[in-house]
């Protein structure tokens, strides 16, 4: 019998990969994206983040804090 690899099942190929947005499972756990999986990086909030260039803070915070953090307000 040659040195040649077995070919490699359908089973095995689909999931050798684990899902990265779910809990380590393979995709049979709960997904881990959302809304519901950030938070504001002050107050602890879940609504109204502001996201853009990694902020992370809601919008009240950051009305709040903007000027601290170098922001200048234009209109």
């Amino acid at each position: 019998m040659p040195d040649t690899p077995l070919p490699i099942a359908h089973e095995r190929i689909w999931n050798s990969r684990k899902n990265p947005k779910t809990d380590g499972k393979g995709g049979a756990g709960k997904v881990i994206s959302g809304k519901g999986t950030r938070e504001c990086r002050c107050s602890g909030n879940q609504h109204g983040i502001v996201r853009k260039y990694g902020l992370n803070m809601t919008r009240r915070d950051f009305r709040e804090k903007a000027e601290t953090m170098g922001w200048k307000k234009y209109r």
